[in-house]
């Protein structure tokens, strides 16, 4: 769950120069995975992020064993980065 309160949004405020939403360390409990909870949060945190940013970065540990890939793809993220565009 969301753990960090930084503003209004329960987002972290884009870099201003840049205007990128950062994803880092979404993971779900064991035992509450395959049941569309990642999806949800980052689904969430995407549209929360849309109001603020212009695109969005996830960041994971290199060789996670719970391969997070597979949930930000299916989220709208592309590329050898993974990133997403924002529609406004």
């Amino acid at each position: 769950m969301i753990s960090t309160v930084r503003n209004q949004s329960d987002v972290e405020l884009p870099d201003d120069e840049t205007k990128e939403g950062i994803l880092e360390w979404i993971q779900v409990v064991p035992g509450f995975r395959k049941k569309g909870i990642g999806t949800a949060i980052v689904n969430q945190l995407l549209y929360r992020l849309s109001l603020i940013a212009d695109f969005a970065t996830v960041s994971e540990k290199v060789k996670n064993e719970t391969k997070p890939e597979k949930l930000y793809r299916k989220c709208g993220f592309v590329g050898n980065d993974i990133w997403h565009i924002l529609r406004k």
